[in-house]
């Protein structure tokens, strides 16, 4: 069993009326890779995501330095941290399934730790963290 986080929106007063939008789901343990191998962490959203107009933002500690983004209807890897320059992937043609996934490349120990997915999708925000842990 995965982690599930739920969005729910006020429609009227806190507590009245609340509508599940959709849910994001995540690996509830830490994903565990060897280091030099690929290891994919692994999150879907209860919903079909379109290409255009939703943003689909993978970080570590900083927000404006992602680890991997999905802006405007394409990769935006010109933001990309350094480290993880040509190292990951999403899944964009699963992006209809409500596929979030980020393949993680040729991981070492400084990969080690917690990833933020942030997406938004019709100005509605989520995030969700997922923990790696690298066998070196």
């Amino acid at each position: 069993g995965g982690r599930e986080w739920e969005l729910l929106s006020d429609l009227h007063h806190v507590g009245v009326n609340k509508e599940r939008l959709f849910t994001v789901s995540g690996p509830a343990l830490p994903v565990p890779a060897i280091a030099g191998s690929d290891v994919v962490l692994d999150c879907k959203c209860s919903i079909d995501l379109p290409r255009e107009g939703v943003e689909v933002r993978w970080f570590r500690t900083r927000y404006d330095s992602p680890v991997h983004l999905y802006k405007e209807g394409r990769q935006q890897l010109e933001t990309q941290d350094e480290a993880y320059r040509h190292r990951t992937q999403l899944f964009v043609e699963g992006f209809i399934n409500g596929d979030v996934s980020l393949r993680l490349g040729d991981v070492w120990g400084t990969d080690n730790g917690e990833y933020t997915l942030m997406f938004v999708i019709h100005f509605i925000s989520c995030n969700l963290c997922v923990q790696t842990f690298i066998i070196c």
